[in-house]
C-alpha cells in the first residue's frame, strides 16, 4: 500500500525534518559550545584577577625592597635614642652630670618599674630660673629620647630668693 502524499504534506515533512535537524544541532553543538565559551571566559577573568593581585603584591614588594635601606637607616636612628638593655646606669649618670653642668640640685626616684620598655623617673630640680631653663634645654638635647610629663613650677612662698623648683616625670625608652 502506497501512501500518496500531497505536495503540502511533503513540504511539511521536509520542514519538520529540517527543524528537528536544526534543533538537534542547536541542542548538541551550539549550546554546549556556548557553555564552554562562558566557562573559558570565567576562567580567564579569574586568572586575570589573580594576575592583577600578584602584580600588585610584586609592585609593593619591589617598593618595600627599594625602601629597605631607608627603613634600616631610620631604625638605626631609633637604636641610638633608646637606652640599651643594661645601660640604664649610664643614663642616670648623664642626668646627674646634666644637673652639675647647669648648677642645679636635683632629686629623683625611679617610678613605674612594671614596664620593661621604659625607665621612668620622678624628678625635682631646684635652682635659679635661668639655670633650670638651661637644664631643660639640656634634656632636649639629651642623647636618649625622653618624654616629660606633669611639669610643675613652684617658687618658695614670700621668699626673696631666685630659687625655683620644677617637678616632673621623665620617661626614657629602652631597646
Amino acid at each position: 500500500m502506497k501512501i500518496h502524499r500531497t505536495l503540502t504534506q511533503k513540504i511539511l515533512i521536509l520542514i519538520s525534518i529540517i527543524f528537528v535537524g536544526i534543533l538537534m544541532i542547536v541542542l548538541l553543538v551550539i549550546i554546549p559550545s556556548i557553555r564552554y565559551i562562558h566557562a573559558i571566559k570565567n576562567t580567564i577573568e579569574l586568572n586575570e584577577s589573580r594576575m592583577e593581585e600578584q602584580y600588585q603584591k610584586i609592585r609593593l614588594l619591589k617598593k618595600s625592597i627599594s625602601e629597605l635601606s631607608t627603613i634600616k637607616h631610620k631604625v638605626a636612628i631609633f637604636d641610638t635614642v633608646l637606652i640599651a638593655s643594661g645601660d640604664e646606669l649610664s643614663a642616670i649618670r648623664l642626668i646627674e652630670k646634666l644637673a652639675e653642668t647647669y648648677d642645679v640640685s636635683q632629686q629623683f626616684k625611679l617610678s613605674g618599674t612594671e614596664n620593661t620598655d621604659t625607665l621612668s623617673f620622678d624628678l625635682s630640680v631646684t635652682g635659679s630660673y635661668s639655670h633650670i631653663l638651661n637644664y631643660l634645654r639640656g634634656l632636649e638635647t639629651f642623647p636618649y629620647y625622653v618624654s616629660i610629663e606633669k611639669m610643675i613650677l613652684t617658687t618658695p612662698p614670700k621668699e626673696k630668693t631666685e630659687q625655683v623648683t620644677i617637678t616632673f616625670s621623665a620617661t626614657f625608652f629602652r631597646e
